[in-house]
Parts: C-alpha cells; sequence; structure tokens
C-alpha cells in the first residue's frame, strides 16, 4: 500500500519537472547587449545656441545619443559626453552666506586645490565634501545640467567644424563683441584665446570667426550690451596698436635707417644750395630765362618736396611714438588726427611748390626757393639730431 503511494506521489512531480522545463525552453533568450538609450529633454525658452556660427532661436530640445550632443536634430558637439566636468576653483563658500543651495545645486563636490598655510596646521587626512580640499573625481555631463545652464542663459558654441563649448553670458558678451569687430582675424583669434584659453584652440576660433553671422534675432536679444562692450574693446584696440606701432617706429634699427636718410637729404640739399646760388642783387620782378636761374628753381623744388615728406613722416612717427610736441600753431590743432595733419601739410607744401614753379622764371621766385630750401634743411638736420639723441 505503502509503495503505490510513494508511486503515485511521484508520478505528478516527474509530470510538473518536464512542464517547467519546456516552459523556460519557450522563454525568449535575453539579448546579448541592450541598445544605447536616447535621452531627451522638454523644449527649452531659455539660453542661446549657436551651431556653425548661426543662431539657432529657442525653443531648444536637447538629446544625447551616446558621447554627442545634439540641439533640435542638429549635431552640436560630437563629444559633449565624454568630457569631464569642469571644476569650481573657489577656496569655499561665499562670504556671509553658508552657500551649499547657490553652489551645489546638482550635488556636485567642489574641491580647490589645497592651500598650504591650512593644510600645515591640519592633523590626519584631507577633509572631503563640498568644502574640503581633497581632489574631486571627475564626473560625466548631465541633460540636467546642461538643461540648468541653459535656462541660467548660457551660450552653447557648437557644429560640425568647431570643437564647442559652453559660456557664461559674460564670457559669450566678450566673444560676440570680438567677433562682430573689424579687428583684423589673427588679432580677434588671439584676443579670444587670451580671454578662454581653456575652451577652444586656435583653430576653432578661426572657423568660428569666418563663419560667424550674426542675426537680428540675436542681435535682438543681446545686441546693447554687445555694443557697449564692442566700443570699449576698439579704444583699447586702438591703444593697443598705438603702443606696437610706437615700439616698432622707436626701435633702434628704424630710428639708424631714419638717420641715414636725414643724414643723405642734408648733405644733398647743402651740396646743391652751395654749387648753385641765385643772383640776390638784381630786382625781385626782373625775368630770367637764359642763366642758371630756372634750373635752381626746378632743383629747389625737387628738395623742397622731399625735404618735407621727410619732415612730415618724422612728424607723424614722432607723435605716435609720444614724447613730442608740434610746435606749429596750424599744426598743433591738428596733431591728435594723422590724416588731417598729413593733407594739411601736404596741401600746404605742394601748393608753394606749385606758386614757386609757375613763377619760376622771376628773380624773386628763384631768390625764395632758394632760401626756403635752407630752412628745410634746418629743419631735417634738426630731426638728425633729435633721432640721434635717442639712438643710446
Amino acid at each position: 500500500m505503502a509503495r503505490r503511494m510513494n508511486w503515485a506521489l511521484i508520478g505528478p512531480v516527474i509530470c510538473l519537472t518536464l512542464l517547467s522545463g519546456e516552459t523556460r525552453s519557450q522563454e525568449p533568450d535575453p539579448p546579448d547587449e541592450a541598445a544605447p538609450e536616447v535621452l531627451k529633454t522638454d523644449p527649452i525658452n531659455s539660453g542661446y545656441v549657436i551651431l556653425d556660427g548661426r543662431y539657432l532661436p529657442p525653443p531648444y530640445t536637447l538629446e544625447e545619443r551616446g558621447d554627442s550632443l545634439w540641439v533640435n536634430d542638429r549635431l552640436a558637439i560630437a563629444d559633449w559626453f565624454a568630457r569631464p566636468v569642469a571644476r569650481n576653483n573657489h577656496d569655499g563658500p561665499p562670504r556671509g552666506g553658508r552657500g551649499p543651495e547657490r553652489w551645489a545645486e546638482d550635488e556636485e563636490t567642489f574641491a580647490p586645490p589645497p592651500r598650504a598655510d591650512r593644510d600645515s596646521r591640519r592633523r590626519g587626512p584631507p577633509r572631503r565634501g563640498q568644502w574640503g580640499w581633497a581632489p574631486a573625481s571627475p564626473q560625466r555631463p548631465t541633460l540636467a545640467r546642461l538643461e540648468r545652464d541653459l535656462k541660467r542663459e548660457c551660450f552653447l558654441l557648437g557644429g560640425s567644424t568647431i570643437r564647442g563649448c559652453l559660456l557664461t553670458e559674460d564670457e559669450a558678451t566678450s566673444v560676440l563683441a570680438t567677433l562682430t569687430t573689424e579687428f583684423p582675424a589673427q588679432d580677434r583669434v588671439q584676443i579670444l584665446l587670451d580671454d578662454l584659453p581653456d575652451q577652444m584652440d586656435e583653430a576653432d576660433w578661426l572657423s568660428l570667426i569666418q563663419s560667424f553671422q550674426p542675426s537680428e534675432e540675436l542681435m535682438a536679444r543681446i545686441g546693447p550690451r554687445v555694443a557697449r562692450l564692442r566700443e570699449v574693446m576698439a579704444e583699447n584696440y586702438a591703444q593697443h596698436r598705438a603702443i606696437v606701432d610706437s615700439v616698432f617706429w622707436t626701435s633702434r634699427p628704424v630710428k639708424y635707417l631714419i638717420t641715414l636718410m636725414a643724414m643723405g637729404l642734408v648733405v644733398a640739399a647743402c651740396g646743391t644750395l652751395l654749387n648753385h646760388r641765385p643772383t640776390a642783387r638784381a630786382a625781385w620782378t626782373e625775368i630770367d630765362t637764359a642763366g642758371e636761374g630756372i634750373p635752381i628753381v626746378v632743383r629747389s623744388v625737387v628738395l623742397l618736396i622731399l625735404l618735407g615728406v621727410f619732415d612730415l613722416g618724422c612728424t607723424l612717427i614722432a607723435q605716435q611714438a609720444g614724447g613730442f610736441t608740434e610746435m606749429n600753431p596750424l599744426g598743433q590743432r591738428l596733431a591728435g588726427a594723422p590724416l588731417l595733419l598729413t593733407a594739411f601739410k601736404l596741401a600746404t607744401l605742394l601748393g608753394a611748390c606749385g606758386i614757386l614753379y609757375a613763377l619760376r622764371r622771376y628773380r624773386g621766385a628763384q631768390v625764395a626757393a632758394w632760401w626756403m630750401c635752407i630752412l628745410c634743411t634746418v629743419l631735417t638736420f634738426r630731426w638728425l639730431t633729435y633721432n640721434s639723441m635717442f639712438m643710446t
């Protein structure tokens, strides 16, 4: 009887075992590797996005596809999510406040470099935490952090031709002011590298400068701030270029070349004036067409033009370098405008030479041309001594 009951129990157990094995065999095998998840944010109506030099108006929909960042179905930065998060380098919480709610909204650990005066008095291992001094481990960028930055009116620069970066509103204002100036491209690249050395390299900035096209929508949002900063940058750039030019024109090779030119002009003028002297005892209204009077006027006019142009060039160089005052009352008022000063002096010089050449047959014009050459020679000799004083 007992044997029959055992067989009666064993039979159902065997059937259940076979059925469970068959059920497991019918279950699908799990996939070897899960497909990469595509993360996506809700539309963002704040911030700024510039892709391939063109402003993209909001709203912005951010997507994470592997390591790449996409904005409105356009590739923004190919390796954005492979970059480490930049660390905050402050020494501690802001003064007058406890600060965690201001600095650690996404639970980041801020760990500035250790300070020798504090570490020398501390015993034990370095403290970790929000205001500790131990180095923080790098974190991977997230869409939540980028969404928060765009809501804070940050700028996202990207595209297929540049590495791309994220800038604060103040940094982006400086970048846009630099991009919209009339400076040479290489000077603008140098300004951007000096202001933001860790964001992009020289090739990326140059590509952005060449492809950037300011739109009316972008300028309507941030144009007034950019315009004010651009005016300040233009003034600073003009002062910088003046300093650079003054360094060049006051260098020893340039001074030496100017000194040699002055010596040559002075020697040529003195030789011409000593060998060809007009007759001073004749009446000024007397006409002389047979003697040496007309050639004297021609030589004098040529020398006047050479000496006058040399004087003008030295005046402009000296004013640009500083330390020189224009003695001519008329020219002194134009000293701050090089173009007006050049036009005034050239008009005066060419007008005087034209009058002398037109009256070259008269004895008075011949004597006047000779004495004017002496005056300009003395002025050139003054420049010779002026440059020689600063050669040492």
